[in-house]
């Protein structure tokens, strides 16, 4: 939500028209005018409000964000949010690694893997229903630095399902599986009790948006729900 408050020097009145962009991840903005609710059509992404205006008149523009999907290499699948792609959550190992003394005496650099498993797929049934399936959360205070894993101030929950044949490979996630990966097992989207990824049963996982992590899976394959 954008609040703008009209302030004129000079002058009580003004009449001149004011344009608002609209993002194209924005499917039904809403705007307020003093309080009350604008009906204005959207025109190549931007809607233009013309009047005569007075100081302490103000515009709110509300912006609604919502779940969407794109699609990528192999036809796997990214989560978006309004302007914000989104990446799964994994716990990182911090290694010091010495270098070459050619490089310098004590010059190091920092390894990073994964301590949680990443090979998860999305099950079709809750792209089908994202607003029953995916759980945005935002929290109520923004930190100092939101940008790392554990202080990312905003993050979906979501119910995935592992693929055992999606494994590590020479230090890197191996080939993305084609989407649609098989599904040998029903999928119950209300049994996430299984603490591990070789029985087809499902997992609560956290999405946090990209720019918030070190190691990414962005793309995730798609298992075809029964």
């Amino acid at each position: 939500m954008v609040t703008f408050r009209i302030t004129l020097l000079g002058a009580k009145r003004a009449r001149l028209p004011l344009t608002f962009r609209i993002p194209s991840w924005c499917l039904a903005p809403e705007m307020f005018l003093n309080g009350e609710n604008v009906s204005l059509a959207t025109n190549k992404g931007t809607i233009t409000l013309e009047r005569e205006w007075k100081s302490g008149d103000e515009v709110v523009l509300h912006l609604p964000m919502h779940i969407s999907f794109s699609r990528w290499a192999s036809n796997s699948v990214a989560v978006e949010r309004g302007p914000l792609v989104y990446a799964l959550k994994i716990e990182e190992k911090w290694e010091k690694k010495e270098l070459d003394l050619q490089m310098g005496k004590g010059a190091f650099m920092w390894e990073v893997s994964p301590k949680s498993p990443w090979n998860y797929a999305i099950v079709k049934k809750s792209m089908e229903k994202p607003k029953e399936y995916f759980q945005e959360q935002i929290s109520s205070k923004v930190p100092q630095w939101p940008w790392s894993s554990e202080n990312a101030p905003v993050s979906i929950r979501v119910k995935m399902t592992g693929v055992p044949s999606w494994k590590e490979y020479n230090g890197h996630a191996g080939p993305l599986p084609y989407t649609p990966v098989p599904s040998g097992l029903p999928y119950n989207l209300n049994n996430s009790s299984s603490s591990h990824l070789s029985d087809g049963k499902l997992y609560d996982v956290r999405l946090i948006p990209y720019g918030c992590t070190v190691l990414r899976i962005t793309q995730f394959p798609v298992i075809e729900s029964k």
